[in-house]
């Protein structure tokens, strides 16, 4: 199931967007490696392979954070993942960054899980 939407959210002194998705654990790999493509430093392939290594780890009910300093067409951003498991295999995963970088996200992440 599919859940993607913007929703303002505040970082410091920066506006910022976040994209919530619920999707199963399993599709984790892939929707990371989708989102890990829109940047070209700061969460590339090994962070998106670490993370996908720490969901995989993670406890139901415990949520997790992580904050990243990317490059986006680049500019420097901001990438915050938040992770929250729940007790039958689904993932609510969402990124928050500035809204440039949100809205690439959203499409990447909306484009993989409506295919799949």
């Amino acid at each position: 199931m599919l859940l993607s939407a913007p929703i303002p959210a505040f970082s410091g002194d920066a506006p910022t967007t976040r994209v919530t998705s619920s999707f199963e654990v399993g599709k984790t790999r892939a929707v990371l490696k989708k989102v890990e493509k829109l940047f070209s430093a700061g969460f590339t392939h090994k962070e998106a392979e670490q993370l996908a290594k720490d969901i995989d780890a993670m406890k139901s009910d415990q949520p997790r954070s992580w904050t990243y300093s990317v490059t986006f067409r680049g500019m420097p951003r901001t990438l915050e993942v938040h992770a929250l498991l729940d007790g039958l295999g689904m993932l609510d995963l969402d990124f928050v960054s500035e809204p440039d970088s949100s809205l690439a996200i959203r499409r990447a992440v909306d484009a993989y899980l409506n295919a799949h």
